[in-house]
């Protein structure tokens, strides 16, 4: 009745045999699963709008009940229907990722903890002008629980081979200016800045440091011009 909407979904499988995860190193005999996943959105009313969803996700080799969760919110506001202002934030935990790990040809589950943020703002300035900001950062930590060797029936064995606890950090960033100085004719400009890294050296990490230090990366700035003509 108030234009939003909703959804949920569940869905499960029986045990069963995987040939993916080890990317073309055998077959492994894998435990029920079951995904749950219900999302809502919310119409903008005065100046806020809202969306949300939660999910739960249970595909490691600890069965249907040591499943991840998820959960997402993002908030929009409205200045005046040419300007608006929106910031997403999602936080993850789970206790039984499962990763294949070529370097040592060994399965490992990993507890993951996973902060994400989006953020962004549209101003459309007048009929021929537009400005948009983009922000997207990660920070994820996976810490190494146990490694795993996949026999030749397929059943995964537990492995004395150590797994690398590892952690990732990642942001995007730009700014672009869009210009029709005719009709389906532009002039962009843009700032890009952007950065990723990859760490399994200290083997403490944090997902909350490793999101706010992926604020300081800067492998890549640019400036960008581009005209479009018509």
């Amino acid at each position: 009745r108030n234009g939003g909407n909703q959804m949920f979904d569940i869905s499960g499988w029986t045990g069963g045999h995987d040939d993916l995860i080890t990317r073309g190193n055998g077959v492994v005999d894998m435990p029920e699963k079951l995904y749950v996943f219900a999302e809502r959105f919310w119409p903008r009313k005065a100046h806020w709008s809202f969306y949300a969803n939660m999910r739960y996700a249970a595909d490691g080799l600890r069965g249907w009940r040591h499943g991840g969760l998820s959960a997402y919110l993002e908030p929009a506001y409205s200045v005046n229907d040419r300007l608006t202002f929106n910031v997403g934030l999602e936080l993850v935990n789970n206790p039984d990722w499962l990763l294949w790990q070529g370097d040592v040809q060994r399965l490992g589950t990993y507890g993951r903890k996973q902060v994400f943020m989006n953020a962004g703002a549209t101003w459309l300035i007048d009929d021929r002008q537009e400005l948009r900001v983009r922000l997207e950062a990660l920070g994820l930590d996976a810490e190494a629980k146990q490694s795993w060797a996949v026999a030749p029936d397929g059943t995964p064995v537990r492995s004395a081979t150590p797994v690398s606890s590892f952690a990732v950090r990642n942001l995007g960033f730009q700014v672009r200016y869009r210009y029709e100085f005719a009709p389906l004719s532009y002039l962009y400009l843009a700032y890009v800045r952007g950065g990723s890294l990859f760490d399994n050296v200290d083997g403490e990490y944090s997902a909350r440091d490793e999101f706010t230090d992926a604020f300081d990366l800067r492998d890549s700035e640019q400036l960008l011009v581009k005209l479009s003509y018509r």
